[in-house]
Order: structure tokens, then C-alpha cells, then sequence
């Protein structure tokens, strides 16, 4: 399944300007510790679709000039004793505390314009080995996902204005048992309709979001084959209440 995503110290993007190179972790990587082959922001990786399934990710770090398919945007020491199980309230909080707000700045839009790109953020933990020698980190990515694949990363902000090339454009390709969110690039069912801010301050049930959605989203009373997407617990307790409405791709 495709991972949806009290902390120590912090190492948080800023300006990625910068490029990155493989096998520079400058000088602290190997020690034991909670440090140990902690990545750099900065850092790029060529990381594959398949990689999402798990929660860590152990791939060198590439040079930044050449192909690559994630950028680390932060990285944080988690303390002792973090509950490393997926979904757990600890991993939860460092995601909102640090992936989330990082992958937004990277992006370099607002909210409702970065709803409307492929952009997506993932986070990696320790692999069991690096946990053996103390590694106690969390890596947190930006990606840009098409049907089933992870397509190059450029240099931040990734978007530079809020009109949106196809390319980085996002579209649903709709399935039997579901459906994944696409480039418009790429094979796609869907396109985006519109996309709304969802008001108040309190995460709604599944219920509570698609009523909302009926009642706002473009041909929701119309079309029988309208979809939409809102933000999971993480994202939206770090500021993105955004809901996504989609009508079939013309």
C-alpha cells in the first residue's frame, strides 16, 4: 500500500539552491549514534515508485546535476524511544512539524496552487541495520508522481508562478479498485475541476468532507463520475485544507 505521510534537533530547507553530491555527509555519517547516515537537505536521490510501499529508503545520494526523482527538504533527529511503526502518533507529528512545512516551501506556491500540481511529499526512517547503530532520523522528500511513477526533480521553488504546465499539472487516473493521483503528462481519467478551501478548524469524518464536496464541487449534481481528494490528518494539522474536485479528463 502507498504510504499516505517531541522531536530533538532539526535540520530544515531553507534555500536548496545549492547542488548536493553523492557521498557527502560531511564527515559525521558513520559514527554511531542518533546521527548515523542521517541524510542532508540538499541531498537528491533517485528513488523509485516501488520505494513508496516502505518506510525506508536507503539509496546513496546522486549528484543533483544529474537525473533525479526525490529531494531531501528536511531532516530531523527524532528522540529515544520513537515509536518507528507506520502511522504512529510520533511519526505523525514530526511529519506536520517538518515534512509538510518543508515540502510547501520548497514548492514555493500556496496551498490551493500546489493542490493543483503532482508535487507530493514522502518521509523515510531508518532502515533496522542503521537503527542497530543508533540512527534515530527522520528524511523527508519532494517528488513529482505520474501514473505509477516518480518523474525528475529540478531545483526549488519548483514552481515559479501559479500557472501550472501540463507536466507538473495533477489528474486522477481512476481504477476498479480505486485510483491514483497522476501528472497530466501521463495516463490519466481526470482532471482537476477546482479547488476549494475547506473552512473551520477541525478535521472532518470521511462523511463530513464529501457532503462538503457534493455541495461545492462543479458538476458533483450533474456528473455521475466526479471525484474528490482532501488532505490527510498530517496535512491538514500543518495548515493545507484544501479539497480537490475532479470531473473526466475531455
Amino acid at each position: 500500500m502507498i504510504r499516505t505521510l517531541v522531536l530533538a534537533t532539526a535540520l530544515v530547507a531553507g534555500s536548496l539552491a545549492g547542488p548536493a553530491h553523492a557521498g557527502d555527509r560531511g564527515g559525521r555519517g558513520e559514527v554511531d549514534g542518533p546521527a548515523y547516515q542521517m541524510p542532508l537537505v540538499g541531498e537528491c536521490h533517485q528513488v523509485t515508485y516501488a520505494a513508496l510501499a516502505y518506510q525506508s529508503e536507503p539509496s546513496p545520494a546522486v549528484d543533483c546535476a544529474t537525473k533525479h526523482t526525490a529531494l531531501v527538504v528536511a531532516s530531523v533527529q527524532l528522540p529515544a524511544g520513537t515509536d518507528w511503526s507506520e502511522g504512529s502518533a510520533d511519526l505523525a507529528a514530526a511529519q506536520t512539524a517538518y515534512c509538510v512545512p518543508a515540502f510547501k516551501r520548497a514548492v514555493g506556491r500556496s496551498w490551493r496552487v500546489i493542490a493543483r500540481s503532482a508535487y507530493l511529499w514522502s518521509y523515510w526512517i531508518p532502515t533496522e541495520e542503521q537503527r542497530a547503530h543508533g540512527a534515530s532520523w527522520l528524511r523527508c522528500d519532494v517528488n513529482r508522481r505520474t501514473y505509477r511513477e516518480l518523474l525528475p526533480v529540478g531545483a526549488t521553488p519548483l514552481l515559479k508562478r501559479d500557472t501550472l504546465p501540463r507536466n507538473v499539472q495533477r489528474c486522477l487516473q481512476v481504477r476498479a479498485a480505486g485510483f491514483d493521483e497522476s501528472s497530466c503528462s501521463g495516463r490519466h481519467t481526470h482532471r482537476v475541476a477546482k479547488v476549494l478551501p475547506v473552512p473551520g478548524s477541525g478535521y472532518r469524518t470521511t462523511s463530513g468532507f464529501l457532503s462538503y464536496a457534493t455541495a461545492h464541487c462543479p458538476g458533483a449534481r450533474k456528473s455521475r463520475t466526479w471525484y474528490a481528494t482532501w488532505r490527510s490528518p498530517v496535512g491538514w494539522n500543518a495548515g493545507d485544507h484544501t479539497l480537490v474536485c475532479y470531473l473526466p479528463a475531455r
